[in-house]
């Protein structure tokens, strides 16, 4: 299967240089959607709590796309009950 249109391969050092500027893990989770409800980043961030909780297996997720800011509240209360970081 070839890459999505515009994506592109990078070189280790350049892969590296980004990582580090945003501080991300060696390992995460990575959704790329707006934060529409039908999105179901709720679920998502219930998932990840019971994969934590349940069995000692703590994804970080990074998350990309615009805020859909008529819902974005519902997510940070989701953050909250579920104990869960944003940076």
């Amino acid at each position: 299967m070839g890459r999505a249109s515009g994506a592109r391969a990078s070189d280790p050092e350049t892969i590296e240089r980004v990582r580090a500027a945003r501080e991300l893990p060696d390992g995460f989770a990575f959704f790329p959607a707006m934060t529409f409800p039908h999105k179901n980043h709720i679920r998502l961030l219930e998932a990840l709590a019971i994969l934590r909780d349940r069995h000692n297996l703590v994804v970080p997720l990074v998350g990309v796309g615009r805020l859909y800011k008529p819902h974005w509240p519902s997510i940070l209360a989701a953050v909250d009950r579920f104990g869960s970081r944003i940076r």
